[in-house]
């Protein structure tokens, strides 16, 4: 065994063997330092050693846990496919669970672009080649942004286009006026 300075160093470096043990030359007198001075060395280091890492280990799952729930909380409040938020389909549609497995089933995307990938690209119609080379240059512009059948309403529309009329029939009213106004004063 290796030794140096009337310690063993062969107890696999454990420190405690390797610093003189209290025989070695100290009084019976300090002893009781020694002991107390080997015992504090000991609890201090493990005990910070030991904070430290499992600071680390905690520090980063919490990071972990705090990511995953603020993706499941995504999930469930906003559509993967439009980006609308769950609440819009509560109040304006039949609800978000029927949005989502409905008009935006994220799987049927994945089946669409699996089947775009097994028929010949020759066989593409106009959408399909469209879609399909946006997927090949990893683009979704072919995903429905802030869009979903399921918020059209009729009745909005319908005002909508009433209003667009109403606008236009006030416009053609207002040069028909105009014309006439500018007839009139050419007779005078």
């Amino acid at each position: 065994p290796v030794s140096g300075r009337g310690c063993d160093l062969s107890t696999n470096g454990r420190i405690g063997l390797v610093v003189p043990f209290p025989n070695d030359g100290y009084s019976s007198n300090q002893q009781p330092v020694r002991l107390l001075f080997d015992l504090s060395f000991f609890v201090i280091v493990t005990a910070i050693g030991l904070n430290i890492v499992f600071g680390i280990i905690i520090n980063t799952f919490g990071q972990l846990r705090e990511e995953r729930n603020k993706s499941e909380s995504d999930m469930r409040s906003t559509c993967f496919i439009c980006g609308i938020a769950s609440s819009e389909f509560e109040r304006r549609a039949d609800g978000f669970e029927n949005h989502i497995k409905r008009d935006h089933n994220m799987w049927n995307y994945v089946y669409y672009s699996l089947y775009l990938d097994s028929i010949d690209t020759g066989n593409h119609n106009a959408i399909q080649k469209y879609v399909y080379e946006l997927i090949k240059r990893e683009e979704i512009g072919f995903f429905p942004h802030k869009e979903a059948c399921s918020l059209f309403d009729k009745h909005d529309s319908t005002e909508k286009s009433l209003h667009e009329l109403q606008q236009k029939v006030e416009s053609v009213l207002q040069r028909s006026k105009d014309k006439f106004r500018i007839c009139q004063e050419r007779k005078y």
